[in-house]
């Protein structure tokens, strides 16, 4: 039996971009495919957004639709906490 996986053949994204200070969370079966979602979260330790979004999705044109979520454990200024858009 082999640990490797096949590729999907629909997948149109790379895999997506890893956040900062943010985990993934589950988001869509297939979020690479046009129209997938991923969620991100920000990690314990650092609970303030500072930047990116809390959702990418996968488009057409094989990018997504924005940079993914970044957050600090500090608070710099007017901020929104985990995850919020």
């Amino acid at each position: 039996m082999s640990c490797l996986t096949e590729e999907d053949p629909e997948a149109k994204c790379p895999a997506s971009p890893k956040g900062i200070n943010a985990a993934k969370v589950q988001g869509a079966v297939k979020p690479r495919r046009v129209g997938g979602v991923t969620t991100y979260q920000c990690k314990k330790k650092f609970p303030y957004a500072v930047g990116g979004q809390s959702k990418l999705t996968c488009q057409e044109d094989g990018t997504y639709d924005g940079e993914p979520l970044e957050c600090s454990g500090m608070d710099v200024g007017e901020v929104k906490t985990r995850g919020e858009n």
